[in-house]
């Protein structure tokens, strides 16, 4: 049985031995060879980088904490040393310079990817991977790119097969998500082993390249010196390395490019064409109209408890506490979210996406500004599709942190007073709504629900909402407040409704149990 990964460098790293560490490089150097060979144009250029990936592997063989797989940390070292490459390579000055390196290239090139078009994928791709984290990408790496099975890929990561299969799921929606907001439309995704060899994702390396890069690593470790070109790569490359893994998002889209058209987003200067609507035949879709009030005595008015900045916060007055806000003239509740799912008794269905009317179903993603004036989050409450993107504003003389944690959203920022922060990742629905807080004024507090259908709303300020294009049929309907679900635990599987057409749904009392009601 062939030596693992950690045992080969535990071997180099104990006595350099060059017969562990060529091993290693056999094994990925391939994977290594095509993030490196995409990147840039020059061949030369290539070999540098897939040399300093395993340089850098040489220097950190002795302290390396694989905290899931050597593919996957590879992958991040080579990103970052396939930056740095193109950023050199566009200092480049002599167009025949590069033009003789690509007439090379093309003669040289044993596995040429089919056509322009495919290349623009890989750029895009190259793109958009860095944004996933370490945790999804290793499921990835190991199942879609190493062609392990689910059980062997758990038992390499430490972790079980059903949090395994969880990560994966999550990962391979975050990467759709990435991809939509780049304007990349893929009818179909495709998961074939057989697509691995003809399309060359894991490169052929030149034979030349791997003993280059195994002398190259030795010379490291022994102290030796490198290249001037393989020296500068490796500066600094051994941080940060999650940001890779486009062998494993081409072989998820290459099913797809074989069986459907893959689409470059337009260039900014071209105007794309505006997207085609089918007809809304009546009886077909409808739209849902609905009322929140509160019932009984009107809410008393509660404050916040301010225990730092008092003079800025509450420099109008003290500080009202907007958990439930009221209006005392029609009795309407805002802030509550409603939502449909389908008529079924298991609160985790969600409404099946195959239902939504053709033009919601393409993901166009808003930004949502919360600012955070007086010391309050404003908007307290947010509704939002998958896909979406928060911006915190900080229009306050003082600086805040936002603080959230969850499974797929974990931040924690501080924002100084004018300052502006966009979340550069998109949101992720999850069955629980994200708590949003200030590590700086602890009784801030604000909630973001995030769907992976249209079919959601907030009620305004007289708890008014309204439901468009709802495909006709049976459904639940799902009132939710920051203080819990309408009627308890049992609400969050909702009520019946049946939609026949467009309708006024009759007004809800809303009772939270949390409250007395």
């Amino acid at each position: 049985m062939p030596a693992d990964d950690r045992t080969l460098l535990a071997r180099f790293a104990a006595a350099a031995d060059q017969d562990a560490f060529t091993e290693l490089v056999d094994r990925h150097g391939p994977l290594v060879w095509g993030v490196c060979r995409r990147a840039v144009k020059s061949e030369q250029l290539a070999e540098e980088a897939f040399q300093a990936v395993f340089v850098v592997l040489s220097r950190k063989a002795g302290s390396l904490t694989l905290r899931t797989s050597l593919a996957n940390w590879l992958f991040g070292v080579a990103s970052r040393i396939a930056a740095r490459a193109v950023r050199r390579e566009a200092r480049l000055k002599t167009r025949e310079r590069i033009a003789v390196e690509r007439t090379a290239r093309d003669r040289e090139r044993q596995h040429e990817p089919p056509g322009p078009e495919w290349q623009d994928m890989l750029r895009v791709l190259d793109e958009e991977l860095g944004g996933i984290a370490e945790k999804y990408r290793g499921p990835l790496v190991a199942c879609y790119l190493q062609g392990k099975t689910q059980d062997e890929a758990a038992t390499d990561l430490g972790i079980s097969i059903f949090k395994l299969r969880r990560r994966l799921a999550k990962a391979r929606d975050l990467l759709r998500l990435r991809l939509t907001r780049r304007g990349v439309t893929l009818a179909g995704v495709l998961f074939a082993g057989a697509v691995f060899a003809p399309v060359g994702f894991a490169a052929t390396v030149p034979p030349a390249a791997t003993s280059l890069a195994v002398k190259a690593a030795l010379a490291a470790k022994l102290g030796g010196g490198l290249a001037a070109p393989v020296a500068a790569l490796t500066v600094g490359a051994g941080v940060a390395v999650w940001l890779a893994l486009t062998v494993v998002v081409a072989v998820l889209l290459f099913g797809a490019l074989l069986l459907f058209p893959w689409k470059v987003p337009p260039s900014p200067k071209e105007d794309a064409p505006p997207p085609v609507v089918p007809s809304e035949a009546p009886g077909v879709w409808a739209t849902l109209r609905g009322r929140v009030t509160w019932p009984g005595p009107l809410p008393t008015p509660t404050f916040a408890k301010v225990t730092a900045d008092v003079a800025s916060c509450c420099k109008d007055g003290p500080l009202a506490d907007t958990a439930l806000l009221v209006n005392p003239k029609s009795r309407g509740v805002k802030n509550v979210v409603v939502w449909l799912r389908p008529d079924t008794d298991d609160r985790r269905d969600t409404f099946p996406p195959d239902r939504a009317h053709p033009s919601l179903k393409v993901v166009r993603p808003t930004d949502h500004v919360i600012d955070q004036p007086r010391c309050q989050f404003v908007p307290r409450v947010v509704a939002a599709r998958e896909g979406d993107s928060l911006v915190f504003r900080n229009s306050a003389p003082i600086p805040h942190n936002v603080n959230i944690v969850s499974d797929y959203h974990d931040l924690s920022q501080t924002i100084p007073s004018g300052g502006d922060y966009r979340v550069t990742r998109p949101l992720v629905a999850e069955p629980l709504p994200l708590l949003v807080k200030c590590d700086i004024h602890p009784w801030m507090a604000g909630r973001v629900r995030v769907f992976d259908h249209p079919y959601f709303a907030l009620t305004d300020a007289d708890g008014n909402y309204e439901l468009k294009l709802v495909p006709v049929g049976r459904w639940r309907i799902v009132y939710w407040h920051e203080d819990g679900y309408h009627e308890g635990k049992s609400g969050a599987v909702g009520r019946v409704v049946e939609v026949t057409g467009d309708a006024t749904l009759p007004a809800v009392e809303l009772r939270l149990p949390s409250r007395g009601k």
